[in-house]
């Protein structure tokens, strides 16, 4: 199933905010930028279908405690600047 309607930019904060999530966080789930996720949300952009689809049938059921964990297992990928 494909979903073909934008979230608002207030649908995707109440996600946000219902799961508990910084915008940081969803924003390394997402793989996306904070500056990304502030867009969406200030509806300065549209939520793409892609992240949209992504949210509404892969995460969106997943607990808040899943997807901190999932947040925290992506930030140890990231890399540092000594990595560089």
């Amino acid at each position: 199933m494909e979903y073909t309607n934008h979230m608002t930019g207030l649908e995707f904060t109440a996600f946000r905010i219902r799961k508990n999530l910084s915008q940081s966080e969803l924003a390394l789930i997402l793989g996306v930028s904070v500056v990304t996720i502030k867009a969406w949300e200030r509806e300065r952009r549209n939520v793409p279908l892609s992240i949209n689809n992504f949210i509404r049938l892969s995460i969106a059921h997943a607990s808040p405690e899943a997807l901190k964990a999932m947040a925290e297992r992506l930030k140890s990928f990231q890399k540092t600047p000594s990595d560089t």
